[in-house]
């Protein structure tokens, strides 16, 4: 019996993971990664300057969860089974750069297990992720504002090649805890939570800032956000609106300004709490005068942050805004009427995993990655030997 040969792609992600096969236009199935993190002890803390990892759950029930993932994610989404010989697999698997070690240690858990359980897996790369967005553009150039769970990243990329990636302390995760806590101090809105139901209120509130992020968050472009920031707000009837979706949390209000804070977070003083500041700074920065105008041509947003109602609208106004009114950005405007905030086909929450499914369609595998191969009989590494060789490939990762 013929053996096919498939490749398939997991974006392995903190809060969610993309899996399906190479050469498709969008993965066959997004799936919530075990969560990692006590959410609520992280929203609880009200701290600027925390650290997520000290939120990290007891590792062996996270090792545990992480291995009933792969196993589901190889069995159920891709219809793959520990018998069935008819396939051969590549396994690509799509990483953040420089790792903290307690998620390197999961997610060697991950690749770990696969490669283990699975004995028709004949080879495990590991990829960094930061430059596929820019394949789907059709172009090879450009700067990309990637907004995950935990952070942001800014990516330049220069003929397919990343030339400069910066972490930025700004991710969904931060999103939702802004929101959280607006929403649990305002009295007004509180007032229909019974006094009786706020602790458990606040407990189960948790699992569900995901959707509420996405349910209520709306971004104010930059003229409506001035004008807001000029009303007497004493003065203003304040607008609520009562939402109960869930079936385990009591009705409760929202107010409009409850729904635009976290746009004003993520685009406030001129600093890198400004995304669309962070990425020009970088561009001024980090980017070569010669190609700004090629690069600045090609701005690509991407992550699950970036889908939030009126994202896109106000980053161009800020981008704009800030080029035009910001003397410490003179020297960008040169370029000011090339810079172009690209519109992707795709859901920008899948960019990353679409490009590579792009990329890797060309088989041109010889991106920069590090790869584990089973010798020709299919077998193992001893298996002291998997965890080290593994391990290196972690470690080795790079742009």
């Amino acid at each position: 019996m013929e053996v096919k040969t498939k490749t398939i792609i997991i974006d392995l992600g903190v809060r969610f993971s993309k899996v399906g096969f190479e050469g498709d236009s969008e993965p066959r199935k997004i799936v919530p990664t075990p969560s990692l993190i006590n959410l609520e002890d992280f929203f609880e803390e009200k701290s600027k300057n925390f650290n997520i990892l000290s939120y990290l759950k007891n590792s062996a029930e996270t090792k545990l969860e992480i291995e009933e993932f792969a196993c589901f994610i190889i069995n159920d989404v891709l219809q793959i089974y520990k018998t069935d010989s008819k396939f051969k697999l590549i396994c690509i698997v799509l990483l953040d750069l420089d790792l903290k070690d307690n998620f390197k240690e999961i997610y060697l858990s991950f690749i770990k297990y696969i490669y283990e359980t699975f004995p028709f897996i004949s080879s495990i790369k590991i990829i960094p992720k930061n430059i596929f967005p820019i394949f789907t553009s059709g172009l090879f150039s450009g700067i990309i504002l990637n907004s995950g769970y935990l952070f942001s990243t800014v990516t330049v990329v220069n003929n397919g090649i990343s030339v400069f990636s910066k972490k930025i302390g700004l991710g969904s995760c931060d999103a939702q805890k802004i929101l959280y806590n607006v929403i649990l101090n305002d009295k007004k809105g509180m007032e229909i939570v019974r006094p009786a139901e706020q602790e458990n209120f606040k407990k189960r509130l948790v699992n569900h800032m995901d959707d509420i992020l996405v349910r209520v968050t709306y971004i104010m472009n930059k003229k409506v956000s001035e004008e807001y920031k000029q009303v007497n707000k004493e003065n203003e009837k304040p607008m609520y609106m009562n939402y109960s979706f869930y079936d385990d949390l009591p009705s409760f209000n929202i107010s409009f300004n409850s729904r635009v804070i976290v746009g004003e977070k993520l685009f406030g003083s001129n600093s890198e709490d400004n995304l669309a500041y962070a990425v020009l700074k970088i561009m001024l920065e980090k980017v070569p005068c010669e190609i700004r105008r090629k690069i600045g041509s090609n701005i690509i947003l991407s992550g699950g942050l970036t889908m939030l109602n009126g994202f896109y609208q106000r980053f161009v106004d800020e981008i704009s805004y800030i080029v035009n009114n910001n003397p410490e950005f003179m020297r960008l405007k040169g370029v000011k009427d090339d810079l172009h905030v690209h519109k992707i086909i795709f859901p920008r929450n899948i960019l990353t995993w679409v490009g590579a499914s792009l990329f890797l369609n060309f088989n041109n595998l010889n991106s920069s990655g590090n790869e584990i191969i089973r010798d020709e009989n299919g077998e193992n590494f001893a298996k002291d030997m998997i965890e080290t060789e593994i391990v290196n490939l972690l470690d080795n990762l790079r742009v």
